[in-house]
């Protein structure tokens, strides 16, 4: 079983600059690197995100790890919670030019995994299913 390609994505809702900002998103990403240690996940790419759990503007974190992930960087978004990321928070829905692979987004405190992006329909398969370690594949246990 090889390993899965991930991104992780830290969140905080404080004002740039603060040192309690600083010091959560230091803290997730100590969490998330560890997680993904601990599970055999490959990390490619960290993305830091401060302010409302949005997608605009253009130029945002989370529009350029969208774009990442539709050039297939990587293969699982691992974040803290799923209300840390912008296409799940309430009223938050990927919008990027052109689909989303299937793309896998993993919650380390949740120990749950959604799935984001939509397989091309010639593929054959209806359920939704996360890419990487195999169709079956459970999400990591938690620590």
């Amino acid at each position: 079983m090889g390993s899965v390609k991930a991104a992780l994505f830290c969140h905080a809702q404080w004002m740039p600059g603060s040192v309690e900002m600083e010091e959560e998103l230091a803290r997730q990403l100590e969490l998330l690197e560890e997680h993904c240690r601990s599970h055999d996940i490959e990390v490619v790419a960290r993305y830091f995100h401060v302010g409302e759990a949005g997608l605009s503007p253009k130029g945002s974190v989370a529009r350029e790890l969208l774009r990442a992930a539709k050039r297939g960087d990587f293969e699982w978004i691992v974040v803290e919670s799923f209300e840390a990321f912008p296409a799940v928070a309430p009223g938050g829905k990927p919008r990027t030019k052109g689909a989303l692979p299937p793309l896998c987004l993993y919650s380390v405190t949740e120990g749950r995994r959604k799935v984001l992006g939509k397989e091309k329909k010639d593929r054959g398969s209806r359920g939704r299913k996360c890419p990487g370690r195999g169709a079956q594949a459970k999400a990591p246990a938690l620590f």
